[in-house]
């Protein structure tokens, strides 16, 4: 889910989400414009958005911390992470803050207390990724060891499979 200001639509549209769909491998990337039902209760698709993805990604600059919905939805996305124990925000600096007297405390604090990434830096996009969830891979089997180009499976009594160009041959 991306939580950010109106006022960022077009960066939101036309660069973040392009280059998080478009990458390899793609991302599901849920936003207010894009998802909301049209007339539903505002801050219950807040809460579904949040609770329904991996990641909230918050574009900060002074148009998010001014916007009443949008401090609404970093809240929401704070506290669903606190209640299960892990990262779940990703807050991305797009533009300078010139009233920091606007931030809440609860904002201020998780700004001064974790890292963000800023839209500036040369190796954004590699730690946009790097911070978004990974599909987990196939996992190993365990049952399996191979040495020497032969594959030894646990359980199998004296059997041993050995590499050919054919396939695998059991010696």
């Amino acid at each position: 889910f991306i939580s950010y200001a109106h006022q960022e639509a077009d960066f939101v549209n036309q660069i973040l989400l392009p280059q998080l769909e478009q990458c390899e491998p793609p991302f599901r990337i849920c936003t207010h414009e894009r998802n909301w039902l049209a007339g539903a209760y505002i801050p219950e698709q807040i809460i579904e958005s949040v609770e329904q993805s991996r990641r909230t990604i918050i574009v900060l600059w002074q148009h998010f911390i001014e916007s009443e919905w949008a401090r609404m939805e970093f809240r929401t996305a704070h506290q669903c992470s606190l209640n299960e124990g892990r990262a779940r925000i990703i807050m991305i600096k797009y533009g300078e803050i010139i009233n920091s007297g606007l931030l809440d405390k609860e904002l201020k604090a998780y700004l001064d207390m974790n890292t963000y990434l800023d839209w500036q830096d040369d190796r954004f996009w590699d730690k946009l990724r790097y911070a978004m969830p990974h599909r987990m891979g196939v996992k190993p089997n365990t049952d399996i060891l191979e040495v020497n180009g032969r594959i030894y499976v646990m359980g199998q009594v004296e059997r041993i499979y050995t590499l050919t160009a054919a396939g695998y041959e059991v010696t």
